[in-house]
């Protein structure tokens, strides 16, 4: 029997439909009207919040002084042009012409690259050193079987050698940042980057040892998070270059993690490298959607004692106030980091919490 189609509000009204099939349909037709509702929401609470990237000016001292300086290394893959394209386009031109620059190079990147940046390869007798380097064999767990690997480690290690080679040699600037093509740093505000390490933590970059970055303590032991990376002073370069080749050749797992394992060898505590302006691992997706629609409300209330840290240091920083993010499981476009740090109100707080970083409001 052919049956005629009836539009669901309509059946719903019908007087004779019975009560099961009813409820049927309004099991149906919830989901639609719960995403209609949700849009309606985030329309009338919508916000719109002035651009936090005007904190980007220069004073005299800084304009000709090579401490606030910063040369970023980037560690490209070959295989993912598109990374490297769209971070270029987003940030990376800008900081080209940006007063703290000191240089950008691009290691191992098939692309042709525009004036301000230089492409980098392993120099000949790192490739060479490479082909002796043992097996790597040592694996925690199923997931370690896929990203611990001879040439993914040994590959991330080498590159780090040769940009912080390339870093002493060729460059004036005395800050080096190192990178992965996941990244996206708000160029705006490099400046209150450099100013809070030498004014407000009173560095010497060219005498005092230190490297920074986000510390990461929750699993079984700390390292600095390898994606957002690793800033440098060129004191701590010098020193850590001549034992770099030893330091490779005894890498047994993930790159970041036997990094970390290096500094007591070098005198330096991890807790001293935690740096607020840097997020390791992105926010989830529905973190996005909340500040982008103006829904930041629906955050939690900050803890008064987030939970605590074993080695490293704990930090509540604004989300606004937050310069170099990995998105290590691309959750976000490139550009989408824009909107979301300018969206952010005020009032707004991330503190680590496991793996995930934890949003809350003040």
């Amino acid at each position: 029997m052919k049956m005629k189609f009836k539009p669901l509000l309509y059946r719903l009204m019908l007087y004779n439909s019975d009560w099961m099939e009813k409820i049927r349909l309004f099991a149906l037709i919830i989901p639609f009207l719960s995403v209609i509702i949700t849009y309606l929401i985030c329309y009338l609470n919508q916000q719109h919040h002035n651009f936090y990237f005007l904190s980007q000016y220069t004073t005299d001292k800084e304009k000709d002084n090579n401490n606030y300086k910063l040369h970023i290394g980037l560690m490209a893959v070959p295989f993912q042009p598109k990374r490297t394209k769209n971070l270029q386009s987003v940030w990376g031109n800008k900081f080209t012409t940006d007063s703290a620059f000191g240089g950008f190079n691009i290691m191992r990147t098939n692309l042709s690259l525009p004036q301000g940046y230089i492409n980098l390869d392993y120099p000949p007798d790192m490739k060479e050193y490479m082909e002796s380097l043992p097996t790597i064999s040592k694996f925690w767990n199923e997931r370690d079987r896929f990203w611990v690997s001879n040439s993914m480690q040994y590959d991330l290690s080498i590159k780090l050698i040769s940009q912080i080679n390339y870093f002493i040699h060729n460059t004036s600037a005395n800050w080096f940042l190192r990178i992965t093509d996941d990244v996206f740093i708000n160029t705006f505000a490099i400046n209150n980057l450099l100013r809070n390490l030498n004014e407000n933590m009173k560095i010497d970059p060219m005498n005092d040892f230190f490297i920074g970055g986000h510390c990461l303590d929750y699993v079984k032991e700390p390292l600095l998070q390898g994606g957002s990376g690793f800033i440098f002073t060129r004191a701590a370069a010098k020193k850590f270059l001549p034992n770099m080749k030893e330091w490779v050749r005894t890498v047994d797992y993930y790159e970041d993690w036997h990094f970390a394992r290096s500094f007591p060898k070098l005198g330096w505590p991890i807790y001293n490298s935690t740096l607020p302006e840097f997020l390791g691992l992105a926010p989830r997706k529905s973190h996005r959607f909340f500040v982008n629609h103006g829904l930041s409300k629906l955050f939690p209330k900050c803890p008064s004692e987030p939970p605590p840290l074993m080695f490293c240091k704990r930090v509540m920083p604004r989300i606004v106030d937050t310069i170099v993010w990995h998105d290590h499981k691309s959750y976000y476009e490139t550009v989408d980091w824009f909107n979301f740090v300018n969206q952010a109100p005020d009032d707004l707080y991330w503190y680590q919490n496991g793996e995930f970083p934890s949003l809350c409001r003040k």
